[in-house]
């Protein structure tokens, strides 16, 4: 009986940790995401995925010898790892590409079927109970995800569905990631991503990083294939300032789920859409309609609602 509380006690305290470092997560990579909508419109987006990682490389390894830690790279899930980087490319391929196009607010409550999509995957993968009501909760919650998009099939936003892909990638990445974080180093986990990330733009700066696919009058296109080139002014400030903003944030996000459970924190990942809200009225003046409205709430409370049923239920 007391060893059973003492376990009940702990995961609730890795519960609470790792909601802090979610929130502080959230914050960094907000900043990020307005720092790459900002530079959408004069750099390449493989360019940005290149010095980010490389960025992010540099600040781990000289955290690692700062505290005197052993630099780790192999992984005890290699089929694993690999569909681990695969996704983190779609994912934050698709949410940079979304940005260039959407308002950062819609971007950001549509990749909010993430939670939700996590829980139904703690589910398949981690053997998680999900009861009839949380399923309830759950649907409400894509519910909002459909209000969101407002999607008129005659007219439909492509761009749209991208945040939604995300949420996809990234929700399934971040199970991969709780599931291997037995064996796996955190760091080395966040190496594997850097890597895949700098090989991949490194492939697609040697075919068209020259500029010359730079034909197309869409913005997205525009983003993927505009010449490689870093001007010595703001643009070389953001670029920096994106690779430390993400370095951080994802070190602090893959932490609390590797110490918390995915279904109990991810909630709190809403915090994001406060951020996105905020950073976006004082920077561009957006706001979000009655209907988008009416779907963020919903999308929330379907969350929220799996949460609080999950620590009623301890």
């Amino acid at each position: 009986m007391i060893t059973d509380r003492v376990i009940i006690m702990k995961e609730i305290s890795n519960n609470l940790k790792g909601t802090f470092f979610i929130l502080l997560a959230m914050l960094f990579l907000a900043f990020q995401d307005i720092f790459i909508k900002i530079i959408s419109i004069n750099t390449n987006l493989f360019l940005i995925f290149f010095l980010r990682s490389v960025i992010g490389v540099t600040i781990i390894l000289f955290f690692l010898k700062f505290k005197k830690l052993p630099i780790v790279l192999k992984t005890h899930y290699p089929l694993l790892t690999l569909i681990r980087c695969l996704l983190s490319l779609i994912a934050f391929g698709c949410i940079f590409i979304s940005l260039s196009i959407l308002s950062y607010p819609i971007v950001v409550t549509i990749f909010f079927a993430s939670p939700l999509i996590m829980t139904i995957l703690s589910k398949i993968i981690l053997q998680k109970n999900i009861g009839f009501r949380r399923w309830v909760a759950l649907s409400v919650g894509f519910v909002g995800v459909y209000i969101v998009m407002n999607p008129e099939f005659n007219n439909l936003n492509l761009y749209t569905l991208f945040p939604l892909l995300t949420a996809l990638s990234y929700a399934t990445l971040i199970i991969i990631q709780h599931k291997t974080a037995d064996k796996d180093n955190l760091f080395a986990q966040t190496f594997h991503l850097f890597f895949a990330a700098i090989l991949l733009s490194l492939i697609a700066g040697i075919f068209f990083g020259n500029g010359k696919f730079d034909i197309y009058e869409n913005e997205a296109l525009q983003f993927m294939f505009r010449r490689w080139e870093i001007s010595f002014n703001s643009s070389l400030v953001l670029l920096i300032a994106i690779g430390f903003a993400f370095s951080i944030g994802i070190l602090l996000l893959f932490h609390a789920y590797r110490i918390a459970s995915p279904p109990n924190i991810a909630p709190f990942e809403y915090i994001l859409i406060i951020y996105a809200l905020l950073l976006s009225w004082i920077i561009w003046g957006d706001t979000i309609d009655l209907r988008s409205l009416i779907g963020l709430v919903l999308i929330i409370g379907g969350g929220f609602y799996t949460f609080v049923n999950e620590i009623k239920s301890k």
